[in-house]
């Protein structure tokens, strides 16, 4: 399995398809790069596509001391050029689209594009519920509050879907797996500062989407961000929630190719 030494920790990514551009996809928290499985598989035909998990997730090494967002914003940077991939199309889901603002406002040349998914470039507003969170999750693990973060993650249409039934179980064994790794991430997004100050001075083409029925991030946030970046385009993703990736991996695949199209 393909690994990178960066920052004193081993970061794990898969590398699939070749193609002059490279996209880059970044995910958020509680789920790992799998979220991106579709997009990978339909651009991989057109562009080299890499996908990491961040430090202390997914198939990365476990990490045991906190650290901050912009620790995560140097992983990503330093893991850019150890592969020798920017500039890059920089996809991020959450947390990622966070890691990504911050990333093309520090290391712009190593961003030839954004795409942004359920962002919110807010400070956490809500540090009370996450810090709850993080305490549940390092005493006993995602197990005890899984069902509740499944509510959160997904639209409660994609839930009852009977016909999405084993993807939906496959998605909640994944999170269970996680077991107390995702502690140190939650507890860096809840600290995170507000990137209002600096959406101004992004000036690469960026591509904003906000799930239609997101309740972590709701559409609003998006349509701010939109607002604010000189080069945005917004869309919203007709009924899913924060995992559009995954809920409307379609949609989502469409929105991206008229806008990479669109990017020279």
């Amino acid at each position: 399995m393909p690994y990178l030494d960066i920052n004193n920790t081993r970061v794990y990514y898969e590398e699939y398809g070749i193609g002059p551009d490279t996209l880059l996809f970044c995910h958020g928290i509680f789920l790992s790069s799998m979220v991106f499985k579709a997009q990978m598989d339909y651009f991989k035909a057109r562009y080299r596509c890499i996908v990491l998990d961040l430090r202390g997730q997914g198939q990365s090494d476990a990490v045991e001391e906190a650290f901050e967002l912009e620790q995560l914003v140097l992983d990503v940077a330093e893991f850019i050029r150890g592969l020798q991939a920017g500039p890059c199309h920089f996809i991020g889901l959450s947390v990622g689209a966070n890691i990504g603002m911050q990333l093309a406002k520090e290391h712009r040349e190593l961003i030839k594009s954004l795409v942004l998914i359920n962002a919110n470039a807010d400070a956490e507003r809500s540090k009370w519920r996450l810090g709850w969170q993080s305490l549940l999750i390092k005493l006993f693990g995602v197990k005890l509050i899984v069902n509740r973060l499944m509510k959160q993650l997904f639209s409660a249409r994609f839930l009852v879907d009977e016909l999405r039934s084993e993807e939906v179980q496959h998605l909640k064994s994944e999170i269970i797996k996680s077991k107390r790794r995702p502690v140190e991430l939650l507890r860096a997004y809840m600290n995170r500062s507000s990137l209002q100050p600096l959406l101004g001075e992004l000036d690469m083409p960026t591509l904003i989407i906000a799930g239609e029925r997101d309740l972590i991030t709701p559409s609003d946030q998006s349509k701010n961000i939109k607002l604010k970046i000189p080069q945005a385009r917004l869309a919203v993703i007709k009924e899913a929630g924060h995992c559009a990736p995954v809920e409307e991996s379609w949609q989502v695949v469409n929105t991206m190719e008229v806008f990479l199209n669109g990017v020279h």
